[in-house]
């Protein structure tokens, strides 16, 4: 249970959309770099790359022009899976997801078919029960 409540208290791990685009942008990403990149707004940007940054020990530079570049190493998505709790979870179920979503539809297949086959079932044994008491054998 402490570790399920160190796992909800971490910060949220940036999705795939930005650790994608930081790779595409060879790994040195600047806000405004991440956001074209990736359709967020500023600060949302800013707010995924110190995520990252820190679950990652990613550093912090400066550019001649005087931007924050946000530099990871080769192996950031590795030390991101090791340090942050949520993103392991989060790729084992993406693992099991295409799984349980196969189940679900099969299991609601059979859940139709069945309450089909149980109404036609129920349709017969009224009629018949009634086609029995509609005959006067007087």
């Amino acid at each position: 249970l402490l570790g399920a409540k160190s796992i909800l208290n971490e910060p949220t791990p940036p999705n795939n959309k930005v650790l994608n685009a930081v790779d595409k942008l060879g790994r040195r990403a600047t806000v405004s770099d991440l956001a074209a990149a990736t359709g967020l707004s500023i600060a949302d940007a800013q707010g995924q790359l110190s995520t990252l940054a820190s679950l990652t020990a990613g550093t912090l530079e400066v550019s001649s022009d005087g931007a924050i570049v946000y530099s990871f190493d080769k192996g950031y998505r590795g030390t991101l899976s090791a340090r942050s709790g949520r993103r392991r979870l989060q790729e084992q179920f993406d693992k099991v997801k295409p799984i349980l979503f196969y189940l679900t539809k099969v299991s609601f297949g059979i859940a139709l078919i069945s309450s089909i086959a149980l109404i036609f079932t129920a349709i017969i044994v009224i009629q018949s029960s009634s086609s029995r008491d509609d005959r006067d054998d007087r």
